[in-house]
Parts: C-alpha cells; sequence; structure tokens
C-alpha cells in the first residue's frame, strides 16, 4: 500500500493526538487509578464515538486521510454520505476536546509535561490545518478549507 504525502500528514496527526492523548492518561494513572482508568474508558469511547459519528459517513473513507480511521468504517454498517447533522458534528468534537481537556487537572500539576502536552497538541493541529484538511475530498467536514 502506498502512502500519499497527504496521507502521510494525516497518519502524524493522529499520532500526535494519541501521544498526548495517552501522556495525559498516564499522567492521570500517576496521581489517581481510578481517574486513570476512567480516563482511558474515556479515550476508548470517544474513538468509537468519533468513528461511529463522523467517520462513516465521510465520502472520503475509501481513500481516508488517516487511514485507520477509514479502515476501520469497513468494518462498521454503510451509512449515507450527505452533510453532517449537528449532533454528529458535536458528538465527534466533543470526544475529541473531552480527551484532550480531561487530564489538564493532572498536567497542571506537572507543568514540563503539560507543555510536552501541549505542544503535541498544537502541532497536531497545525500539521491538519495545514496539510491534511486542504487536500480532504470531504466536502461536508467542518474543518474543510474553502480554496
Amino acid at each position: 500500500m502506498k502512502i500519499s504525502p497527504h496521507q502521510l500528514n494525516g497518519v502524524a496527526f493522529l499520532v500526535l493526538v494519541t501521544a498526548a492523548w495517552l501522556l495525559g492518561m498516564s499522567v492521570t494513572f500517576s496521581f489517581s487509578f481510578f481517574w486513570g482508568w476512567f480516563n482511558m474508558a474515556l479515550i476508548i469511547v470517544s474513538f468509537v464515538l468519533i468513528i461511529g459519528s463522523y467517520c462513516t459517513k465521510c465520502p472520503a473513507r475509501k481513500k481516508c486521510s488517516h487511514i485507520l480511521p477509514g479502515m476501520l468504517t469497513e468494518y462498521l454498517p454503510e451509512r449515507k454520505t450527505e452533510e453532517y447533522k449537528i449532533w454528529e458534528t458535536v458528538t465527534a468534537f466533543g470526544s475529541m476536546a473531552a480527551m484532550t481537556v480531561f487530564p489538564l487537572y493532572w498536567l497542571f500539576q506537572t507543568p514540563l509535561i503539560l507543555v510536552i502536552f501541549v505542544v503535541l497538541i498544537i502541532t497536531a493541529v497545525i500539521l491538519l490545518r495545514m496539510n491534511v484538511c486542504s487536500d480532504c475530498n470531504n466536502i461536508y467536514c467542518i474543518l474543510k478549507v474553502k480554496k
């Protein structure tokens, strides 16, 4: 399977945000076993919600910029490709926000790791906006860069 530069950036985005979320989870675990497990469950549920609410409806899922989400949609029921409903967008972006915001309480107690977390998230978002969204074929995504 040949990976395009566009897909390489999409995968890099996923690697960076996943590293940040796992870093946040590990810090949460270091302070509280219960909240660490809660954070892990939040990440798993959020990932499933994002794939189910957004990726399964994406017209570009067969040539997904992020590769893995597109591959996972093949195992889920087909959904009609059309504009996203508000609940689908809120579910997807709310899930991303939840995974990012939840560990902040514990990260603020470890400033150096907080800086690494923030740098990973910001780098991922910049990479996404500059190199993935601009070439994405999902015409319905609210992040789609209009040319």
